[in-house]
């Protein structure tokens, strides 16, 4: 009966963590558009910060996918 629950809990860990890579996969498609948008008419800030909301999301997205190799 254990078993049954770890795998319904590493079921509902990885739906987790589908949920939170798709929302932060919007997330760095936005920085990323912000980041294309700033460099394109010249404003540094609205790069500066569409590449810093890119490189977080990409960098947390690459953990998901580490914490999701572990588990297995």
């Amino acid at each position: 009966m254990a078993a049954s629950t770890s795998d319904t809990d590493r079921f509902v860990a990885s739906i987790h963590r589908a949920i939170l890579g798709v929302l932060l996969a919007l997330a760095a498609v936005f920085g990323l558009g912000l980041l294309r948008t700033g460099v394109s008419d010249g404003n540094v800030p609205f790069g500066i910060a569409g590449l810093a909301i890119a490189a977080i999301t990409i960098g947390w997205i690459v953990a998901l996918f580490r914490e999701g190799l572990r588990e297995r």
